[in-house]
């Protein structure tokens, strides 16, 4: 839980609240809101939160360290101690103003390591709004500009002067505690206590302090007392923990049982400190080293706040209890499939829409291995999941059965993370399920058009290329040489529009019908050469070379000749298109020593951007500029990625100012 709450204009004082306890950041809340001063109070429930937010403040802006910490010291992950430690050994926060949040006996328990920690104060939870000013108004005045702090302070004089004798005498402590008085209604005390004379001295200290505010009930044994629970509704329990007839936690946890919405305050003696502890850890509201010098006004504001704590916590607990309502219906109603599978991945929770489709009834579902309901996917995938806390992602997964559904063309994105259970160590994971299955149908009708397209253009541009190619050549007469130019310009556009026609095309084949490579043995610098040879008119009427280097001694594989023919066509056609004007483009042929032959194709042209590298061999994928690195349909190089994944090897790029290489290995025989 993170707050931050401005009650201001300008000049504000600001806070740090370090607390866990939702009441007691209430509490805490509405006290420091009643002071006059202007304040920016930001809360964080966790130790290591608030450090973070220490730190990021140093980063950011180090205007916005609070002025003031108030910091409890029973904290989740990184304690109260722990946090005050850092601060103090860090240079630029040591000298931040710290004062500790915590229940009396939290203070004596770290009560002599603070003592060199330069803490404040130690205020008792909730602290009181005279408490708090107290310690704000210090820094409240450093914040303040000279005018404004000596108007202030003349504003305070001012009404000092106003008021009457008997307002004037009154302490601070006495307004909080009226203000108590009048806020909540009459309350009802169960008082178990065996010793009569504390029992009476209790109830005659109450009674007079807190007229008509408390009504006293007394019982004298753990049994009486838990009789009376069972038929008599209370506020409040105050609880000796040396009963006759139960003694220590014993009775705590029995009171607990029966009236586990009531708040418990503790009276125990001075020996007994480690099993007060014990008991507030155990739920207890607050506790009380008996004193009958505090059985009046300390007891009862300890009574009223556990009483009003108790209020806060339900409040608190309540509003929990909706949201997870509410999110519980949202998840109910998402037309998602939603799973909660544990570590053995049995599925502990699943969204009616799993219900639904699966075809199954929920007790059907629960505790059934989620891989017997969803057979497609992986289990050492999941396993990982649950396990190595490794998410789990799969795109368009075909999906042949959900529980008693079986399926033709059924597709989910289904993604999966780790989660741990509450207050526990077990692991589970959420899986979420989306349908797509009209999302890839529509994909494969603008496949399937687009294939039909390439098909219908691809075949009257091949016979016009070879019209073109006889005219060019002098078969049908000699032509002169301007024509001649602008017919070899007509036919590199076509060659060029030929080649995005055939990439489309094989595209389509490779994903719709899962193509195979045909693979023989051959020698990749010998159909290199024989590419390069051909490709040479994406050269004619400019200052571009097309070089071939065969730099290896043995270049044979087992490989596809037409797919590899049309990798080395596409990297070529895009090394031509980005080189540089009057610059060398060189296809080569090599091996290294683990095997493989390699193929590079280099030229000499624009730096390609470290981010648009990761995205080269993607479909669509559009260059810097606008432009795609590739020929126009933007599948060339994924066309690529696929027929040089297909035959064992891989396929990269690098780039710099001296220009780009794209590097294909591929296993050698």
């Amino acid at each position: 839980m993170t707050q931050t709450r401005t009650l201001s204009t300008e000049n504000p004082i600001k806070i740090l609240m370090v607390e866990d306890n939702r009441a007691d950041a209430v509490l805490t809340t509405y006290a420091i809101d009643k002071n006059r001063f202007n304040h920016d109070l930001h809360t964080v429930n966790d130790g290591q939160k608030a450090l973070e937010y220490l730190f990021q403040c140093l980063e950011s802006n180090p205007e916005n360290l609070p002025h003031l910490i108030l910091l409890d010291l029973d904290l989740p992950k990184k304690n109260g101690l722990e946090v005050l430690e850092q601060i103090r050994q860090n240079s630029k926060l040591k000298n931040l103003g710290v004062a500790i949040l915590s229940s009396n006996l939290g203070q004596s328990v770290f009560s002599d390591k603070l003592k060199n920690l330069d803490v404040l104060c130690c205020l008792s939870k909730p602290p009181l709004k005279k408490e708090l000013e107290d310690l704000i108004e210090p820094f409240y005045r450093q914040v303040l500009p000279p005018a404004a702090a000596t108007t202030t302070e003349s504003r305070k004089n001012t009404v000092e002067q106003e008021k009457s004798p008997e307002i004037t005498s009154k302490s601070e402590e006495e307004e909080t505690t009226e203000e108590l008085k009048l806020s909540l209604r009459s309350s009802t005390v169960l008082l178990i206590e065996d010793n009569k004379a504390d029992a009476l001295l209790i109830s005659k200290r109450l009674t007079m302090q807190f007229p008509e505010r408390f009504q006293i009930l007394h019982k004298a044994t753990l049994k009486e007392g838990i009789e009376l629970l069972k038929e008599v509704r209370v506020d409040v329990i105050t609880l000796d923990l040396g009963l006759p007839d139960a003694v220590g936690m014993q009775a705590f946890e029995k009171v607990k049982r029966v009236s586990e919405d009531t708040p418990i305050v503790v009276l125990t003696g001075v020996d007994d400190a480690d099993l007060a502890l014990k008991a507030v850890k155990q739920g207890a509201q607050d506790y009380l080293v008996k004193d009958p010098k505090r059985y009046g006004d300390v007891l009862g504001r300890i009574l009223l706040y556990a009483i009003e704590r108790k209020r806060a916590e339900k409040v608190v607990q309540h509003s929990l209890k909706l949201e997870q309502n509410t999110l519980r219906e949202v998840l109910d109603e998402a037309p998602l499939h939603i799973i909660r599978i544990d570590s053995n991945l049995r599925i502990k929770d699943v969204n009616p829409m799993v219900i639904k489709t699966a075809r199954l009834e929920e007790p059907d579902l629960l505790g059934q291995d989620i891989v017997n309901i969803l057979p497609d996917l992986e289990r050492t995938r999941l396993e990982r999941l649950v396990k190595a806390g490794l998410t789990y992602h799969d795109h368009q997964l075909k999906i042949s059965r959900l529980g008693r559904s079986y399926f033709n063309t059924y597709y989910l994105d289904i993604v999966g993370w780790p989660t741990q259970r509450a207050l526990t160590d077990e692991k589970e994971a959420i899986i979420i399920c989306t349908d797509v299955s009209e999302r890839v149908r529509l994909a494969n009708q603008r496949d399937e058009f687009i294939a039909a397209l390439a098909h219908d253009i691809r075949n009257p541009l091949i016979g016009e290329l070879r019209v073109l190619n006889g005219i060019i050549s002098g078969a049908l007469g000699e032509i002169c040489a301007p024509v001649k130019s602008a017919l070899e310009s007509l036919m590199k556009s076509n060659n060029s529009l030929l080649l995005m026609m055939t990439n489309m095309l094989e595209v389509y084949e490779l994903e719709a019908s899962g193509t195979t490579l045909h693979l023989e043995r051959m020698e990749l610098a010998a159909l290199a050469r024989e590419v390069v040879s051909e490709m040479s008119y994406l050269t004619i009427g400019s200052k571009l070379s097309l070089q071939f280097e065969d730099l290896c001694q043995s270049s044979t594989i087992e490989g596809d000749e037409t797919a590899l023919r049309r990798v080395i066509q596409n990297l070529s056609y895009n090394a031509v298109k980005y080189a540089d004007s009057d610059s060398m483009i060189t296809i080569s042929v090599s091996e290294d020593s683990g095997g493989n032959v390699l193929l590079r194709v280099h030229n000499q042209g624009p730096k390609i951007k470290d981010e648009e590298k990761s995205h080269l061999f993607d479909r669509f994928t559009k260059a810097a500029l606008g432009r795609r690195y590739m020929h126009s349909s933007g599948l060339g190089l994924y066309l690529c990625k696929k027929i040089i994944e297909g035959h064992g090897g891989f396929i990269g790029c690098t780039s710099d100012d001296e220009g780009t290489t794209f590097l294909a290995s591929i296993p050698r025989v």
